[in-house]
């Protein structure tokens, strides 16, 4: 009548394999490689050859500033500020602004004055309306180039920030 077999405690139907993935899961848990936490990776900084491409489609009204290399396709109107980087207008790119960078490659249109503290390159199928200032000037056959050209052999951007200098402290004494 009665079941002679001893009943153990309310147990739950856990299967080896689960049972056994549980242990071990336990292990790592418990292992010191995993008990010490690494920190989220860094995000990346940019480089000399890493670059960002304002695409044919975009308008830009404003001033631009960066720490990376541009390439533009579209058409950008104000200042560009990107003086320790690279800056390249492409045949389909359209700028109407001042331009300062490290290097300048005008393969679009471009009106206004360009500031390059290494240099200055108008391909073959630029056309640029303003003045230039480098120290090294490179006008391809070809482009079209309307303005003028100072090659000092000062950096660029550093000569027009002593001329306002100067100018303000003219004005101031007088």
């Amino acid at each position: 009548m009665f079941d002679k077999t001893p009943k153990s405690p309310k147990t739950t139907n856990v299967s080896k394999n689960s049972l056994r993935t549980k242990q071990e899961s336990a292990k790592r848990s418990a292992s010191p490689a995993s008990v010490a936490k690494t920190p989220p990776p860094a995000p990346a900084k940019p480089t000399r050859g890493e670059s960002t491409t304002i695409g044919a489609s975009i308008n830009i009204k404003g001033e631009l500033s960066g720490k990376e290399n541009l390439v533009i396709e579209g058409n950008m109107e104000g200042t560009i500020q990107l003086k320790e980087n690279s800056i390249s207008v492409s045949e389909k790119g359209k700028v109407q602004a001042d331009v300062y960078a490290r290097t300048i490659v005008i393969k679009g249109e471009l009106s206004g004055d360009l500031y390059g503290t290494e240099s200055v390159t108008v391909a073959r199928s630029g056309k640029v309306s303003g003045n230039i200032i480098a120290p090294r000037v490179v006008l391809e056959d070809g482009a079209k180039f309307k303005g003028n050209v100072d090659m000092d052999s000062k950096p660029a951007i550093a000569s027009s920030t002593t001329n306002t200098a100067a100018v303000s402290a003219k004005a101031s004494t007088a």
